[in-house]
């Protein structure tokens, strides 16, 4: 009955390669995404530098999302650009790819961009539930 046990094995293991396993293997990864003064909302940057392409992530649509809401708060028209703007961060879940995201929203005075003031978005996304609320406890 060994020898039975044993032969079955590799069958089992080819027939598990050949199949798809969901949810899709992914690690944790960084999305650094900026507002540009010609395109909009942008995703210049990720780490790793080329997701899988199996991972189907949007990285434009995805700098829309955290970027399309105003997050800074709102100024006296015609005030100067101050250094003294607070940082925001926000949690998020993303049902539709089964992603747990971390964004940390700040600004630097940029005397090139809208409003002299460059926004940008840290984002930390991961697939492992409840990571984010361990790592970033406040």
């Amino acid at each position: 009955s060994h020898s039975t046990h044993s032969a079955a094995q590799p069958t089992n293991r080819r027939r598990h390669k050949h199949q798809h396993s969901y949810p899709l293997e992914r690690e944790d990864f960084i999305v650094i995404t900026e507002f540009s003064e010609r395109e909009g909302p942008i995703a210049p940057l990720t780490v790793p530098s080329a997701l899988p392409s199996e991972w189907n992530f949007n990285a434009s649509k995805f700098a829309l999302r955290v970027l399309g809401s105003e997050f800074r708060k709102k100024k006296a028209l015609g005030s100067l650009p101050s250094i003294h703007v607070s940082d925001m961060q926000q949690c998020f879940d993303d049902d539709s790819d089964a992603l747990y995201i971390y964004c940390y929203y700040t600004s630097i005075a940029d005397f090139g961009a809208r409003g002299y003031m460059r926004a940008f978005c840290l984002t930390y996304i991961t697939p492992t539930p409840k990571k984010i609320q361990r790592i970033f406890r406040y």
